[in-house]
Order: C-alpha cells, then sequence, then structure tokens
C-alpha cells in the first residue's frame, strides 16, 4: 500500500514516491502495458513482413498502402486505449483505490476520444510552438505535459486537461522540467541497461533474415512494457505532486481572501 503524500515533497520525494508506485503496482500495471505494447508490436511485424515480402518481389512501396493505413491505425487506437488504461491502473495504485485489470482496460476504452484529442491537440500546439519560436515549444511541451494524465486519470475533458495541465504547471515550470529531465536520464540509463541482452540477440542472429519474430514481437513489448510502467509511475508521481502544490496555492488564496473581507 502506497502512503499518498498529504502535502508538496522535493523533487527526491517525487522520485522515491514513483519508484514506490512501481514497485507496488508492477504486477498489476505491467500486463496492461505488455498487452498493448504486444498487440501493436504484432500489427508492426505484420506490416513489416508485407514491406520486407514486397521488397524482395522488387516493389518496396507494394507493402504500405491499405495495409500500412490499417496498421497505423490500429496501432493508433490500441496504444492510446491501453495508455489510457495504464493510467487509471497507476491511479489506483498511487491512490489506494479498488480496481482490476478489466476496469482499467473498460476506462482506457470509454477515455479513449478525450485522451486522443488531448494528445493531437497537445502534439500541434508543441509544433506551433517550435514553429513560431523554440522557446514557446519548450515551455508548452512541459507545460501541458500533464494533459494526458488529466484526460484519463481524472476523467476530464480533453480541452480541460490541456487547461488543467497548464495551471498546475504555472509557477512551477522550472521544477517541473527539472524533475522530467531527470526521469528521462533514468529512463535512458534503465532502457540501456534493459535492452542490452536483447543488443546482443539481434547481433547474434542473421540480419539477411528479415524481421525477427522473437526480438520483435516478444523481446521488445517485454521491455517497452516495463519502461513504460516505470515512466508512468514516476510521471504520475510528479503529477499527484503538482496537484498538491495548487490545492495548497488555491487554500492560500481563499484564506488570504477571507482576511481581506474580514
Amino acid at each position: 500500500m502506497i502512503t499518498r503524500a498529504n502535502e508538496p515533497q522535493s523533487i527526491g520525494g517525487v522520485l522515491d514516491t514513483g519508484f514506490k508506485i512501481f514497485g507496488a503496482g508492477f504486477m498489476a500495471i505491467v500486463p496492461i502495458t505488455f498487452l498493448g505494447t504486444l498487440i501493436s508490436a504484432i500489427a508492426g511485424y505484420a506490416l513489416t513482413m508485407s514491406m520486407f515480402d514486397a521488397a524482395e518481389a522488387g516493389d518496396p512501396m507494394a507493402g504500405l498502402g491499405a495495409a500500412g493505413v490499417i496498421s497505423f491505425i490500429v496501432v493508433l487506437i490500441i496504444s492510446l486505449v491501453f495508455f489510457g488504461a495504464a493510467l487509471i491502473r497507476t491511479r489506483h495504485i498511487a491512490r489506494n483505490e479498488q480496481g482490476s485489470f478489466g476496469s482499467a482496460l473498460a476506462g482506457g476504452f470509454k477515455r479513449f476520444p478525450s485522451v486522443l484529442v488531448a494528445s493531437i491537440a497537445y502534439g500541434i500546439a508543441i509544433m506551433i510552438g517550435f514553429i513560431a519560436l523554440v522557446i514557446p515549444g519548450i515551455f508548452l511541451s512541459v507545460a501541458l505535459a500533464f494533459c494526458l494524465y488529466a484526460a484519463a486519470a481524472d476523467n476530464k475533458g480533453p480541452f480541460e486537461a490541456l487547461s488543467y495541465s497548464y495551471d498546475i504547471v504555472r509557477g512551477n515550470w522550472w521544477r517541473s522540467a527539472a524533475v522530467l529531465t531527470v526521469i528521462l536520464i533514468i529512463l535512458i540509463v534503465f532502457q540501456l541497461t534493459i535492452v542490452f541482452a536483447a543488443g546482443l540477440f539481434a547481433v547474434a542472429g542473421d540480419p539477411t533474415m528479415g524481421p525477427n519474430l522473437i526480438l520483435d514481437v516478444v523481446i521488445t513489448p517485454i521491455i517497452g512494457s516495463i519502461i513504460s510502467t516505470l515512466s508512468y509511475c514516476l510521471a504520475f508521481a510528479v503529477y499527484d505532486d503538482l496537484k498538491l502544490r495548487k490545492e495548497g496555492s488555491d487554500l492560500a488564496d481563499r484564506i488570504e481572501g477571507l482576511g481581506e473581507e474580514a
């Protein structure tokens, strides 16, 4: 059981909470992330095989077409549904709520429209920010980073989720950027460590044999599910901490307002 913080934590405290969520929820969250990455990997493998066969037949573009479009749509839907389900399951663990694989998956399907629209809006906002000037793009990438967490885990509409993410990061942008950078470094180190064996496996294979079924459909999903689970747990701890900071700030403002009225 996770002891949820009742006040804002230091960066070290937030990361510690994230690792505790990861440890406590590993067996509950990984099946969701693994199934999502597995289905996506199978769709991707099928497309890769189609392209590989087409290339051997002398027409490398023949493997794209309708198969490519269908694979893209399937991967997009599955990725976002299982992403939402994983965040809901992470919320169950982090907040000591009752939940199950089935309820999280049902929630992922239910929240899919909001997560889809929020992710598209997030991508467009960042793209515009980077096109206009690099700095606005960097600012928005952090300020809106938690919109999908708000959309999936807290049942907010897509644009409400974007606004909410901006609101909780406001006043804590530099802190948020710092802790997200630390998390990124942790994930990179973790990934480099865990993929070492997979890299050896790939090198040992014959690159002329085409797509590797075991590597693409077994090893890669396992690695991806573990890394995804860790990233969700760490980021969710940051999200909850920002919510506490926002609630504390709002409470202070209300108290100050009552004092002025008196």
